[in-house]
């Protein structure tokens, strides 16, 4: 359908929105399973810090960083596998300006403690919501579900 010259620029910048959305996530998850694969830590590393901004997300993430270095945990296996990423132009949250879902696999991932297995990952979709501004987005809250497939 023919748009106008400004619906057709707000259009692009949404597009970029999103494209940035995805991008935040997709590094938060890899610094997340990189700092848990190197031991956990007693404080939010600099580089996960700076992709949150929601204060519950970020103790959330904190408490497991500080429970893998607290039992001395090991990840083996790949890291997770984001099979999909969905927009939400509907979805809001706390004044959210993007939200997004994305399915991640982390069933070959495991948990070892003492060399002894004691978790496998799962399959599960997460619901991000995004605050800020392009080019500054940050997440402000991940609603968490375990699912069987992508």
């Amino acid at each position: 359908a023919p748009c106008s010259e400004q619906q057709y620029q707000e259009m692009k910048a949404k597009d970029a929105l999103y494209a940035e959305a995805e991008q935040v996530y997709r590094t938060y998850t890899s610094k997340l399973i990189e700092t848990m694969r190197n031991g956990g830590a007693d404080t939010l590393p600099s580089e996960i810090k700076e992709l949150i901004s929601g204060p519950d997300l970020a103790k959330s993430v904190l408490d497991r960083l500080r429970e893998v270095k607290r039992e001395g945990l090991k990840l083996q296996g790949p890291d997770v596998r984001i099979v999909w990423a969905q927009r939400l132009p509907t979805r809001e949250k706390a004044g959210s300006v993007a939200a997004m879902k994305f399915c991640g696999d982390a069933s070959g991932l495991a948990a070892y403690k003492d060399g002894e297995k004691i978790s496998e990952g799962v399959v599960s979709m997460e619901t991000v919501f995004f605050a800020g501004t392009p080019k500054a987005l940050t997440m402000t809250s991940i609603e968490y579900e375990d699912v069987k497939k992508c």
